[in-house]
């Protein structure tokens, strides 16, 4: 999944066939039924006010954001992807189902240009 983020910032990192494959227009349109469930989106938008207490409902996300931050900055370091400072651009990153954000602002504070993008409204505002 990393490689995939960083390879069109990097072309020298080469996609695989079957990365080549997942990303042509026919892949794309032949999922036709819902990939949001409706039930969970009203649940989490229901709750979305609590996303940054660390003593909350997403208390294990918070225990859990160092680490996770920590392994995607090893595994971009191990594929050579300069963090922004380094040679003045940054590589991008998009956080699907990003909830409040956690890992958006953990990301951007590495250095990624992060887009976060969510099914309820309220987490991302």
């Amino acid at each position: 999944m990393l490689r995939q983020l960083v390879t069109r910032t990097h072309p020298h990192l080469r996609r695989t066939p079957l990365q080549r494959s997942l990303s042509s227009q026919s892949d794309l349109t032949t999922h036709t039924s819902p990939s949001v469930n409706q039930s969970e989106v009203d649940k989490f938008r229901h709750i979305s006010s609590t996303w940054w207490d660390p003593q909350g409902p997403f208390k294990y996300l918070h225990t859990m954001n160092h680490a996770r931050t920590r392994y995607i900055h090893d595994r971009l370091s191990d594929l050579g992807v300069p963090l922004a400072g380094s040679t003045g651009t940054r590589p991008s990153a998009i956080d699907v189902g990003c909830g409040g954000g956690l890992a958006s602002e953990s990301l951007g504070r590495l250095g990624l240009s992060v887009l976060g993008v969510d099914a309820a409204l309220e987490n991302v505002r």
